[in-house]
């Protein structure tokens, strides 16, 4: 399987995490090179507990009939969670930190083939 970050590098803002999310978002989207298929990843600090945060990465993967333009060609979607390492003490610490978490994200680490589960058993 082969991803390349698209032609928009690192995106700031966005409201992603739903009543959870105590920052701004930094999202990095991700192409299949052989599917019409995308990928892009989130991350944003939430409040764990009061004065306690830390980092959520977010994955979208979607099936679409245009990669530059995922949201109105969708097929089909899901998402994953997953909490980054770490706990802050405050909103700015998670802001930072969610910035570096993007930053370092490798398309490597997608664990996505670019199907849909109804395409599974076809190559």
């Amino acid at each position: 399987m082969s991803w390349r970050q698209d032609n928009t590098g690192i995106t700031a803002g966005g409201d992603v995490g739903g009543d959870y999310q105590a920052t701004d978002s930094f999202s990095v989207r991700y192409v299949h090179t052989d599917r019409s298929a995308v990928v892009t990843v989130y991350a944003y600090g939430v409040e764990r507990r009061p004065g306690r945060y830390s980092v959520e990465m977010q994955t979208e993967m979607t099936v679409c009939r245009d990669v530059r333009r995922p949201g109105d060609t969708e097929e089909w979607s899901d998402s994953a969670y997953a909490a980054a390492r770490g706990t802050f003490n405050s909103a700015e610490q998670a802001y930072r930190a969610a910035h570096d978490a993007i930053r370092r994200h490798k398309a490597r680490e997608i664990r996505w083939d670019g199907r849909a589960p109804w395409e599974k058993g076809t190559k």
